[in-house]
């Protein structure tokens, strides 16, 4: 092979290495962030803590300046600021988005169809209607569904101050962020749905007329109701970690192995 032709295919194949290096410290730096954004969405339970601490490292991870988020009201019929940074406007953060209103709004149409919106410039998109963002500054904002089953939850946003493309990467990124960050709020429901449960039925059996009494393998008390401190006398703080034994005449004591 002539000296030129051998030098021609030498710098292709180190083109080549060169590019597949770089592709694969950028899938690194990605795996990277993902595995940040989990840690971050899964290390609480408590709602506003998964949605402060997501956005707070989304912004960082990808050197934005502007973000909020949105997710259903209680009664699952407004999208509501939750969480904002680099926003101050009240205008903005106290608006809500009614799902059952007929106007064309971005974010709305964001969670109802859980496609992304991308915009290099606001003040150009004409589906930037109402220009709250504009006025405090943002020019390109990304927005993308928060989803858990495909189930709509909300919707994640981030910008910048300045003039800014959105390459392919960050809004990939930016879908998985909201990817993790849905099954978390998914978690923290259920999280709080079953606490809930849990005292719906502790109360109930708090104020049952009726004793209820339980205890572990060992017959000491656990729990003493009301019911249990009128018919038996005794109080819960005095029963509570007590044998069960207290409730039987002393000659009878010993029968209770045999229950």
């Amino acid at each position: 092979m002539p000296q030129s032709k051998r030098s021609e295919v030498d710098t292709r194949l180190l083109s080549e290495q060169s590019g597949v290096k770089k592709e694969l410290r950028g899938r690194t730096r990605e795996l990277a962030a993902l595995l940040a954004i989990s840690q971050t969405a899964t290390q609480s339970l408590e709602t506003q803590k998964i949605l402060n601490d997501t956005l707070d490292k989304s912004l960082e991870i990808l050197d934005f300046d502007v973000g909020y988020i949105r997710t259903l009201d209680s009664e699952k019929k407004n999208l509501i600021v939750r969480v904002a940074r680099g926003l101050s406007s009240r205008e903005f953060l106290s608006t809500s988005y009614p799902l059952d209103s007929p106007d064309p709004i971005v974010g709305k149409t964001v969670f109802q169809t859980q496609t992304p919106h991308i915009s290099t410039d606001i003040r150009e998109d004409p589906t930037f209607k109402a220009r709250t963002m504009q006025r405090e500054g943002v020019i390109s904002v990304a927005m993308v569904p928060i989803c858990s089953k495909q189930r709509a939850m909300g919707f994640l946003a981030v910008g910048s101050k300045k003039l800014h493309r959105f390459t392919k990467r960050e809004v990939r990124l930016l879908l998985a962020f909201s990817s993790q960050l849905g099954g978390a709020l998914e978690n923290a429901q259920l999280y709080d749905e079953v606490n809930r449960d849990k005292a719906y039925i502790e109360n109930l059996v708090e104020n049952a007329g009726d004793a209820i009494i339980s205890t572990d393998t060992e017959d000491s008390i656990l729990t003493w109701n009301t019911g249990a401190e009128v018919i038996f006398g005794y109080s819960k703080d005095e029963t509570v970690g007590r044998s069960l034994t207290i409730l039987l005449p002393r000659p009878h004591s010993k029968e209770l192995d045999e229950i």
